[in-house]
């Protein structure tokens, strides 16, 4: 996304940089600079895992993307 690519509706591979379990969006999951991926519901990640999400919707706020989803198993 930094890149400029729309990822809504893909399936995307993450690496857990940070978890933010109490952050203003909900969980947290930071996996690169301004790359926020959000959800209401704990992803049970730490850092350092790799997670298969599947993009929801992205938005912009204060230069940071917020990026909800949905878990795949």
């Amino acid at each position: 996304m930094n890149a400029g690519d729309d990822l809504t509706g893909k399936t995307v591979e993450v690496r857990v940089a940070k978890l933010v379990p109490n952050s203003a969006f909900g969980y947290n999951i930071e996996a690169g600079k301004h790359l926020n991926f959000v959800s209401p519901e704990n992803p049970n990640v730490k850092e350092g895992d790799t997670v298969v999400l599947k993009v929801d919707k992205i938005t912009s706020t204060m230069g940071s993307y917020v990026i909800t989803y949905k878990k795949e198993k």
